[in-house]
């Protein structure tokens, strides 16, 4: 049977009512006994796809997510701070962390990176953390 010529649920209930209680359990008990593997793939449908899940960041990635953490904003936010700690041309974006990352390797060594990711998030937590300097 062909999805085109297959009847329509309003066809279904109406021969349905037209069956006495008794013909309507026979005729389902026929097609329960009855099954057709191909007639069940088809009424099954498709399985659902699993939902792809994110690679878990490794290496810096995962040491520069980590020390980032407490800044409460987007990725780009965060990108855009790393590459202006390390004194990348204004023209470089990149909407995510990893991408900085990427860009940055070209010309900077892990561990200037690193250190620089480091220096970001000291001076950011001397200017807006909570304690109190006295000068």
């Amino acid at each position: 049977m062909s999805k085109a010529s297959a009847p329509g649920p309003r066809a279904l209930r109406k021969a349905a009512a037209a069956l006495t209680e008794a013909e309507l359990k026979a005729l389902l008990t026929y097609v329960r006994t009855r099954t057709n593997d191909k007639l069940l793939a088809i009424a099954a449908g498709k399985p659902k796809a699993k939902p792809k899940t994110k690679p878990v960041p490794q290496g810096l990635t995962a040491e520069i997510l980590a020390l980032m953490q407490p800044i409460l904003g987007p990725a780009q936010e965060k990108a855009e701070l790393l590459l202006d700690a390390c004194g990348a041309p204004p023209e470089v974006k990149a909407k995510t962390l990893g991408e900085a990352l990427r860009k940055l390797r070209r010309t900077k060594s892990d561990d200037q990176i690193r250190a620089t990711a480091q220096e970001l998030m000291a001076r950011i937590a001397k200017r807006h953390g909570m304690r109190e300097t006295v000068t």
